[in-house]
């Protein structure tokens, strides 16, 4: 399982960023279900989703297995 964390040049535009940031979350979210399951812990997990939440740029986060 790879998790790759990854930055755009560019802040997304103010009427489509609610819309990359709801993506985002349910993005984190589903990452937090599989640690969960996977037991890789909460510490990984949560501060993915601070990242996500907390950062000014927009951020995407790709889970891989296999």
């Amino acid at each position: 399982i790879t998790f790759v964390l990854g930055r755009t040049d560019r802040p997304p535009r103010p009427l489509g960023s609610r819309v990359l940031l709801s993506h985002y979350l349910r993005t984190a979210l589903v990452v937090t279900v599989a640690a969960i399951i996977l037991n890789l812990g909460f510490h990984l997990t949560l501060t993915l989703t601070l990242i996500l939440k907390l950062s000014n740029f927009t951020f995407w986060l790709e889970v891989r297995v296999g």
